[in-house]
């Protein structure tokens, strides 16, 4: 009589024993889920950082290298190696004042379907030197780099500025 009853125990200790496997893996699986959810946002994000980072270096070369964006410069087709060609000065030649303007072009073509917008806007500010005004071009550039242009859910945006 006394087996029977330790039988039934050792079930029922076989079923809690399943019972807290199960909800320990449970535990595991759904961590694991997470952290690839995780990895992937984070990839996505980076993916957007870089678009958008392109846009601001692209616009620092072309104005480190050639004053692309002082509208006194005639305007100019541009390409960064990568999206369309967009177009820069602002065709004044004569000109020795800044004018206040805006430049808005797209990257796109990058890996995964990334692309970066970018607004580049001049603005004109006046320095004194011993008394004597001088006129410069200031520029602010956004970038808004996005992982996936063509929107939809999981589409990540990161956006750049920088003042040169």
């Amino acid at each position: 009589m006394r087996k029977e009853k330790q039988n039934g125990f050792t079930l029922l200790y076989a079923l809690l024993l399943i019972s807290v496997i199960a909800v320990i893996s449970g535990i595991i699986i759904g961590s694991i889920i997470e952290e690839i959810r995780i990895s992937r946002d984070e990839s996505e994000s980076l993916k957007a950082f870089y678009a958008a980072d392109t846009g601001i270096e692209c616009v620092r070369f072309y104005q480190y290298n050639y004053l692309a964006f002082d509208t006194d410069q005639p305007i100019t087709t541009r390409n960064c190696g990568i999206g369309a060609n967009f177009q820069t000065g602002g065709g004044d030649p004569s000109g020795t004042d800044c004018r206040s303007m805006t430049y808005n072009f797209t990257l796109d073509g990058f890996s995964g379907g990334a692309c970066a917008e970018v607004e580049v806007k001049t603005d004109p500010i006046t320095v004194y030197v011993l008394g004597e005004p001088y006129v410069f071009c200031t520029l602010h550039v956004t970038s808004a780099g996005k992982s996936n242009c063509s929107g939809g859910a999981g589409t990540v945006e990161r956006t750049r500025w920088e003042d040169m």
